[in-house]
């Protein structure tokens, strides 16, 4: 199975999507209290940081790339379902941002997902939505 981002409407598949997926955990804030001896601290709620991975996709002509770098952005304050290698679904990431790292045309076929003659590439930004 594909590495590959989906929202409610839209499924794009990635011959690599690269980096860490930083999912939900405890978050706590320090409650203590000036001229008291020792620390306290109270937990405030599940939360994640802002993540991003960087994907690759070939696609077969240049027009194909501009198109897909605008299915990417039409991505962007949507939530989605990010599967990587494996299988590994992990579903309620906002999609903050979608940044092109570049689009360029190789010599040959690269035996990616279409086999294209183009190469895409473009950094994604995410952060953990909750339930």
């Amino acid at each position: 199975m594909a590495d590959s981002i989906a929202n409610t409407t839209t499924t794009v598949e990635f011959i690599a999507l690269n980096g860490e997926i930083d999912g939900a955990g405890t978050m706590v804030t320090e409650i203590s209290r000036p001229a008291a001896d020792g620390r306290a601290f109270r937990i405030v709620g599940t939360k994640g940081g802002e993540f991003s991975l960087v994907s690759i996709a070939d696609v077969a002509s240049a027009s194909d790339a501009k198109t897909l770098l605008a299915t990417y952005k039409a991505m962007q304050g949507t939530i989605c379902t990010i599967t990587k290698s494996g299988g590994q679904a992990h579903t309620y990431f906002l999609c903050l941002n979608v940044r092109p790292l570049g689009r360029r045309q190789v010599a040959g076929a690269v035996g990616g997902l279409v086999g294209g003659t183009w190469i895409v590439e473009a950094e994604w930004t995410f952060v953990y939505s909750g339930t």
